[in-house]
Order: C-alpha cells, then sequence, then structure tokens
C-alpha cells in the first residue's frame, strides 16, 4: 500500500470516526454521567484528532518521500491509546465491549507498521530521496 493511501486512510479514521465522534458525542466512552471537564477533554481529544487527520490529508498529496516521516508520529498517535486500552481491558477496568475502541487503534498501527517496515516502501522511499 502507497504511504500517500495510508495517509488519507489513517485521516478518514481521525477525521469521521474518532475526531468528530469526540466533538459531536463527547460523553460515547465516558462514564455514565461525565463532568462538564471530561466533556471538555473529550472535545479537545476530538479537535487534536481532526486537525491531524486534515494535516495527513493535506501530506498525503506529496511525494513519497515527503510523506515517509509522518508515518512514525501517525503510528505512535495510534498505539499509545491502543496499548493503555488493552492494558485496562486486561486489568479488568475496561469490559469486553472496549476491543472495539482498541481496534479502532490496533488496525492504523497495523497498516502504518506494515508501511514503515516494507522494504518495498523503504527502497521506493530511498531511490526517491536520491532521486
Amino acid at each position: 500500500m502507497k504511504p500517500s493511501l495510508v495517509l488519507k486512510a489513517v485521516a478518514v479514521l481521525d477525521i469521521v470516526v474518532l475526531g468528530a465522534v469526540w466533538l459531536i458525542a463527547p460523553g460515547i466512552g465516558l462514564a455514565d454521567h461525565p463532568d462538564a471537564r471530561s466533556l471538555l477533554v473529550a472535545r479537545a481529544l476530538g479537535t487534536d484528532l481532526v486537525v491531524v487527520g486534515v494535516m495527513n490529508w493535506i501530506i498525503s498529496g506529496r511525494d513519497d518521500a515527503a510523506m515517509r516521516p509522518f508515518l512514525l508520529p501517525n503510528l505512535v498517535m495510534h498505539v499509545v491509546p491502543a496499548a493503555i486500552i488493552v492494558t485496562l481491558i486486561f486489568s479488568g477496568a475496561f469490559g469486553a465491549a472496549d476491543w472495539l475502541g482498541a481496534g479502532l487503534h490496533i488496525a492504523p498501527v497495523v497498516v502504518l507498521t506494515w508501511c514503515l517496515a516494507s522494504p518495498t516502501q523503504r527502497r521506493a522511499a530511498r531511490a526517491q530521496a536520491h532521486a
């Protein structure tokens, strides 16, 4: 998969599935009656995800060499919440239903890792950088 497609897919996930949901319905995934601070944090997180998604969409129009440095920060941005959610599920603090949230972060982790680690992608990025 080309980095441009990966960044566009992650952009759509970040903007529509994660960011917009936290902006529009910040109580989803929070306690039954979240306080105002929790809702503020959820909306701020939603805003950040939308902004990152827009940046991913913009950079996805560049050449592969210019896009490649943006893959690692995107990977980290999804590894951290995936690890936190999975840890909370295994500790019993989160239930089985929270695997959906983990999966929404694990999926881009897999695709971004493949894109970064793929020998074909690395060779193509090196060739383009030296051209």
